[in-house]
């Protein structure tokens, strides 16, 4: 008897914990469904959390599980910090429902002010009044939009065409006593500059930054947020600087086709804790020397001599001789300066050679496989002074070396090649930091030993488009095309739609006009 009262009892129990999971089951269930549709993908001229913007054009994407949503109306906030936003205690702008379907494009109908940041949140209401959660804060910042907010000076070296590219530093100090809440710099380094803070490149994945312009008429500025990277006390601020398509003057037949010389204009803001700001500028109080890159030109090629390295020469408290004051640019600068809206060139992945093989004359050709706009990753252990001579092409000849014919170099008046003196004493690794190539085979020279796939690689290098979808068929010959034409886009973005990445690299209409349609369709590259 006790036995089956047991029993009786375990039953209930079970009943009971089945009742209660179905429970929490269908309260979950119709919670879900009162909230099966919500707003995410923040964006603000077509770019997320960007920074230095202009004019804000805020946009955003409505996920569903539910088919036939259509949005009725939208609300946004915007507020000086994300905890007042969280807090539903926007400060800068609260318009209320709007009722309207549009989700793109949206400028907020308020003053903002220069070089500050702002945090925003939408909801939307549906076709049925329901409205959906406020979506996850999102952010940007409003950049420098007049010369006259510009106290920072151009900054060049004497004497360009007796020295090589330089570094440039400025040391500078952070008050200990407060905590640093957002830095920014804006940057702009003619034609193309690196941005260094306390021994570390700002944003490695770049290259070849600002986009190409009509220099004449104005140029383009980055603005990087560099807070994670300042440290109280001492720090250093470095800069590399390359030719890019403003300076080159070296190929073409050595075709007059310079804007000037490289220079660059920089301008720190650190806003700290105590509602203070600091400002540094470029001015004459920066320091030069000569650095490792010898000579570069955006279609010929780099020069890089590893034994004119200056170890932690970004770094705080690094060696002071051999540095010289700088000099003020005084010609050919730009007119205006305009904060870049273009995703930058970035290098976007690494392909290794699809096989290696030795031509008659002892050169290692490397084969990957595909056409595409890259530059070398060169990784070799050799004597101090080893060069070595890297050079591309876009076809091999019969006796598998190099067909230059099909670069069109003959119009430039050299090869197409980089160069890389080696430094001795480890492993050294390396890639050109101003140039870019277009290529499938890549030759190698120089080398005491045989290469492996490590020797060389190839670093897919364009605009940071992304893709707006995907397609494949059942035919793998129509995939394959299409791929085909994603990397000839690809190949061509590069700041500005161009001809081609090997000879010309020009922006001409003729060529953008025959891919335009396709190139909207495929990637989001429209601009807002």
């Amino acid at each position: 008897m006790e036995r089956e009262d047991g029993r009786f009892y375990h039953r209930i129990i079970r009943t009971a914990l089945w009742l209660i999971s179905m429970a929490v089951f269908l309260f979950y269930a119709c919670s879900t469904s009162e909230r099966n549709i919500f707003v995410n993908e923040l964006k603000c001229c077509n770019l997320t959390n960007p920074e230095g913007v202009d004019t804000p054009l805020l946009s955003w994407k409505i996920k569903s599980s539910d088919t036939g949503i259509e949005q009725t109306a939208w609300e946004i906030e915007i507020a000086s910090s994300d905890k007042l936003l969280q807090k539903g205690k926007a400060d800068i702008w609260i318009l209320g429902r709007q009722n309207s379907d549009k989700q793109f494009g949206i400028q907020p109908e308020v003053p903002l002010q220069e070089a500050s940041s702002y945090f925003w949140r939408v909801r939307i209401w549906d076709s049925n009044e329901k409205v959906t959660p406020w979506s996850e804060p999102a952010r940007f910042s409003v950049g420098l939009l007049s010369e006259a907010s510009w106290s920072a000076k151009w900054v060049t070296y004497p004497n360009p065409e007796q020295h090589a590219l330089p570094y440039f530093r400025k040391a500078f100090s952070i008050d200990r006593r407060k905590t640093p809440q957002k830095a920014l710099v804006y940057f702009c380094g003619l034609g193309a500059g690196e941005l260094y803070l306390n021994g570390h490149n700002v944003d490695s994945t770049r290259l070849l930054d600002p986009a190409q312009t009509n220099y004449e008429r104005y140029a383009l500025y980055s603005t990087f947020d560099v807070t994670d990277l300042l440290e109280k006390g001492e720090n250093m601020l470095g800069v590399m600087l390359g030719n890019g398509w403003f300076a080159q003057d070296d190929a073409w037949g050595g075709a007059p086709f310079s804007y000037g010389e490289p220079m660059f204009r920089l301008q720190l803001m650190v806003s700290s804790d105590d509602g203070s700001r600091m400002l540094l500028e470029s001015d004459e109080s920066w320091e030069w020397r000569e650095g490792p890159v010898r000579k570069t030109n955006i279609y010929l090629g780099e020069n890089y001599d590893a034994n004119y390295q200056v170890e932690e020469w970004s770094k705080a408290g690094s060696a002071a001789s051999g540095w010289e004051g700088v000099q003020l640019a005084s010609e050919n600068i730009p007119p205006r300066l305009l904060p870049q809206m273009i995703p930058p060139i970035r290098k976007k992945e690494i392909l290794s050679a699809e096989s290696i093989w030795q031509d008659s004359l002892g050169n290692w050709i490397f084969d990957f496989g595909v056409n595409v706009a890259g530059i070398p990753l060169l990784q070799v252990n050799e004597p101090k002074g080893t060069r070595i001579i890297i050079r591309y092409a876009e076809e091999t000849d019969q006796q598998g070396a190099l067909d230059f014919r099909s670069t069109g170099w003959i119009h430039h008046g050299a090869i197409f090649k980089d160069e890389y003196i080696c430094k001795g004493g480890g492993e050294e690794v390396w890639s050109p930091r101003f140039t870019y190539h277009g290529y499938r085979y890549a030759e190698l020279s120089g080398i005491a030993e045989k290469p492996d796939l490590e020797t060389l690689k190839l670093i897919v290098v364009h605009s940071d488009v992304a893709h707006s979808g995907t397609f494949e068929c059942a035919d793998a010959q129509i995939n394959r095309l299409h791929e085909m034409a994603l990397r000839t886009v690809k190949s061509n973005l590069h700041g500005i739609p161009t001809d081609c990445p090997i000879r010309e690299k020009c922006g001409w209409l003729g060529d953008v006009h025959a891919y335009v349609k396709m190139a909207n369709m495929n990637f989001l590259a429209q601009v807002p």
